[in-house]
């Protein structure tokens, strides 16, 4: 009788993993596809749901190619949908719907697509609200520091914390300069 090495598996015992790992591979592949058929959201030949289905798919197979281009394709459907500035053409989401579906629409991009794609903002709009909604809260603050200083001339004693923001007024005043100034410019080129 032979002995054997603590680490060396037998034939036996490699076969067994092997049909269990498959059983394993199976059961995902059947628990994806009972989940597509019975979930009723996958019905609707949404694009969306479509594409979920298919990653669902994929990660089942180990396809990770497959479903890093599938997650790309869901985000770029999901910023267009939830009206977010991208380098995404009308067209090419168009292109993304079709082979989704494999349903050609039409030639003509869609009229739903064609006003989300109105809806998304440019990249100036999106800079110009940034800079206003910066504008905004800096205007804030400073009112805050007026209403400080108010109070420490009534002769109020101020925690440490609001004796700093006043300090730091100087500051905030370079700060509302320059987002004024870049709002000047981005208004002066738009028109």
């Amino acid at each position: 009788m032979s002995e054997k090495c603590k680490h060396e598996i037998s034939k036996g015992a490699k076969r067994k993993q092997q049909r269990i790992r498959a059983k394993e591979r199976q059961a995902k592949q059947n628990s994806v596809e009972s989940y597509a058929s019975s979930n009723s959201r996958f019905c609707n030949n949404n694009p969306l749901d479509i594409l979920r289905m298919q990653m669902d798919k994929a990660k089942a197979e180990k396809d990770h190619t497959t479903v890093n281009i599938l997650r790309q394709n869901i985000w770029l459907l999901q910023d267009a949908a939830a009206g977010v500035d991208s380098k995404v053409s009308a067209e090419q989401l168009e292109h993304i719907v079709n082979a989704t579906t494999n349903v050609v629409v039409s030639k003509e991009p869609s009229p739903k697509l064609e006003r989300i794609c109105k809806e998304i903002p440019t990249l100036r709009e999106s800079h110009t609200q940034v800079l206003e909604k910066k504008l905004h809260k800096l205007q804030k603050k400073k009112i805050d520091i007026q209403n400080l200083k108010t109070r420490l001339k009534a002769g109020e004693k101020l925690e440490k914390t609001q004796l700093q923001k006043i300090e730091r007024e100087k500051l905030l005043d370079d700060e509302l300069q320059e987002i004024n100034r870049e709002l000047n410019e981005l208004n002066s080129t738009t028109q």
